[in-house]
This record gives C-alpha cells, sequence and structure tokens, in this order.
C-alpha cells in the first residue's frame, strides 16, 4: 500500500461514538489522519426534511416515485 506523502487535508470531526469506532481501526487505515471532536448538534424537523426532499434532484422514475411518497409521510 502507497503512504501518503503528507497528512489528509484536511481534519476529521467525529462524533464520540464514531470516534470509538475509527479508534477501533487498523494503524494503517489511521496513518495521517488529524481527528477532531465534532461539538456540532442538529435539530432535524419536518420543515427541514420537507425542504431537503424538495430540494432533491433524481431523474429516475423510481426514486421520483420514492421521493413523491415521502413527501407525505410525517414522524
Amino acid at each position: 500500500m502507497a503512504k501518503a506523502l503528507s497528512p489528509m487535508a484536511h481534519p476529521l470531526y467525529l462524533t464520540t461514538d464514531e470516534r470509538t469506532l475509527f479508534d477501533a481501526l487498523p494503524a494503517k487505515l489511521k496513518e495521517g489522519w488529524e481527528v477532531k471532536e465534532e461539538k456540532g448538534t442538529y435539530q432535524d424537523d419536518d420543515m427541514k426534511r420537507m425542504l431537503r426532499m424538495t430540494f432533491l434532484k433524481v431523474r429516475l422514475p423510481l426514486l421520483q416515485k420514492i421521493r413523491e411518497k415521502m413527501k407525505n409521510v410525517s414522524r
């Protein structure tokens, strides 16, 4: 396996759970990554889900049908 000439350009921002998974990886896979704690929070709600579905661009007919069905689904 080729070794990177320099560390990765962007750090990994991981939650506590993600960091646990990352730490369990073999050393070769973790090599070169700078890991930082993810401190952001995100509150999802019906309006944000609706907006994501509205802006979602799909061309396959099956995906268009799924998108239409999802517009009417509430949590």
